[in-house]
């Protein structure tokens, strides 16, 4: 198959695909793939956001050409309203913050980048705790990772700030039973990095009633 990625960038592919459902679960790119051996490939890509599959090379340049166009004709529409609200202010009957319409970018490219270094230093502090002692800490709970008998992926929406949001988590089943679920991204990358990604094209839905991050 042909994968258009985030970027635009076209590249041939091996997926496991469903023909009946058109859905891809996992590829890896056509360069990496040994069909002599093919158990020996190290690791198969999930989709991510943004990306799309095509049976056909040509497929791929149509889509992706349609999409450089698309976006041709929104850059200078939202470098305008970018612009405009500059000089809009939030009142009591209009509220708005930044962040609603710059995302992470409405903090800076350096706030962005210490941001950053920051979420991989707990990262980095959660693995090497799992090296030197065999725990792993989620949450307000440290445990074994032999504790661990299975693990459950989460979509999880809640709300902050009056608003509604939504974010990935996973949910730690231990041997006696109780269940911790990751509160960072962090956390939840770490479990990944242990316990592998979720493969399954399946989710449990989790609704909490408010979260502080």
């Amino acid at each position: 198959m042909w994968l258009v990625e985030a970027s635009l960038a076209i590249k041939e592919i091996v997926a496991m695909y469903d023909e009946v459902k058109d859905i891809v679960y996992c590829y890896v790119y056509k360069d990496d793939f040994n069909e002599e051996s093919p158990q020996s490939i190290g690791e198969w890509y999930p989709p991510y956001n943004h990306e799309t599959f095509y049976k056909t090379e040509g497929a791929a340049i149509d889509y992706r050409n349609a999409k450089r166009e698309e976006f041709k004709e929104m850059m200078p529409k939202v470098k305008a309203f970018i612009e405009r609200m500059e000089n809009v202010e939030s009142t009591d009957d209009f509220k708005f913050e930044k962040e609603d319409y710059l995302g992470d970018y409405a903090s800076g490219r350096d706030n962005w980048w210490e941001r950053q270094y920051d979420e991989m230093k707990a990262k980095y502090r959660r693995v090497m705790l799992v090296m030197k002692n065999g725990m792993m800490n989620i949450n307000a709970d440290s445990f074994k990772l032999s504790e661990v008998v299975r693990v459950e992926w989460n979509n999880v929406k809640y709300m902050k700030d009056g608003k509604q949001k939504t974010k990935e988590a996973a949910t730690v089943v231990l041997k006696d039973g109780r269940k911790v679920r990751t509160r960072l991204e962090a956390e939840y990358e770490v479990v990944q990095a242990f316990f592998g990604e979720n493969l399954s094209n399946r989710i449990y839905n989790v609704k909490e009633e408010s979260e502080d991050e």
